[in-house]
């Protein structure tokens, strides 16, 4: 019986004897597969790692070209040239307004709108026309003060702002105009300032300009000069600047004033400036 046994054990242990022998023969030929030169690589070049810290070698030269070449370096001649224009300004313009405060609307807007009439009618006295006086803010807000006792706020009344411009072309009325204006909004007046301007300021911006593009051409010619190179076309330009010019005066309030004004309120308008600014970029040949 045990004989027999043996035999029928025989060829089981043969072929698990050949599975293990396969098994390694596998693993065997796994191992020479990894170490094996991929197909894509080639003696001398190196394959960047892709994993955090790597170092990447072996850039082609063709990359390095195109990143050169793309790199937007500016070439030619880049100048900037500038002109400036003093003039005299021809217009003045004054800010104006009256604040009332009263406990309910109606009677600080009646307050704020009577004040408001003196003041215009003042001004039209002083032959400034109905176009020249335009109304650039109105409002009217609550008014609270903290009382300290219940610890909030209370409403106490209402404020009327009625503000407005006035453009005044006599420049030696300005005063006249300030002080009249003035009397006439009695403890509501408020002032906030004169500005001064020109009136078309488009012949004196064209002057400035010339100059500019004038000043930028013999900035490019001295350059070429001192550097031997020859200037070529113009390839670009562009202009800033040479907005409308304004002096602006200290900002006041006249908040309370007698009706009598014993010396007139001194405004000098003074001397403009208008700038105007080129960039020009000229090739070299």
């Amino acid at each position: 019986m045990k004989v027999t046994a043996l035999k029928a054990l025989r060829p089981v242990g043969i072929i698990w004897l050949l599975g293990l022998v396969a098994l390694l023969l596998v693993v065997l030929a796994c191992q020479r597969t990894e170490t094996r030169p991929t197909a894509t690589e080639t003696p001398g070049s190196l394959t960047a790692p892709t994993g955090a810290g790597s170092l990447t070698t072996g850039v082609s030269p063709l990359y390095v070209g195109s990143i050169l070449a793309g790199s937007g370096q500016a070439t030619g001649v880049w100048v900037t040239g500038t002109g400036t224009l003093k003039l005299q300004p021809d217009m003045a313009v004054v800010s104006l307004g009256v604040e009332a405060k009263a406990k309910t609307v109606a009677e600080a807007r009646d307050m704020a709108a009577a004040a408001m009439r003196k003041v215009i009618d003042s001004l039209k006295a002083k032959g400034i026309a109905d176009k020249d006086i335009q109304t650039r803010h109105f409002s009217i807000q609550p008014e609270y003060q903290w009382r300290e006792v219940i610890r909030e706020q209370v409403l106490v009344g209402y404020v009327v702002t009625n503000q407005i411009t006035a453009s005044v072309r006599n420049l030696q009325g300005v005063p006249s105009v300030v002080d009249d204006a003035a009397i006439a909004g009695g403890d509501l007046i408020r002032i906030s300032g004169v500005s001064f301007t020109v009136e078309n300021p488009k012949p004196f911006q064209t002057k400035a300009r010339e100059t500019a593009v004038l000043d930028a051409l013999d900035k490019a010619r001295q350059f070429a000069q001192l550097t031997g190179i020859t200037l070529g076309k113009l390839l670009y330009i562009t202009e800033s600047g040479g907005g409308i010019p304004v002096v602006q005066t200290r900002a006041w309030e006249a908040a309370a004033l007698t009706l009598k004004v014993a010396e007139p309120t001194p405004i000098s308008p003074g001397e403009l400036e208008i700038m105007v600014q080129v960039q020009a970029v000229f090739a070299i040949q």
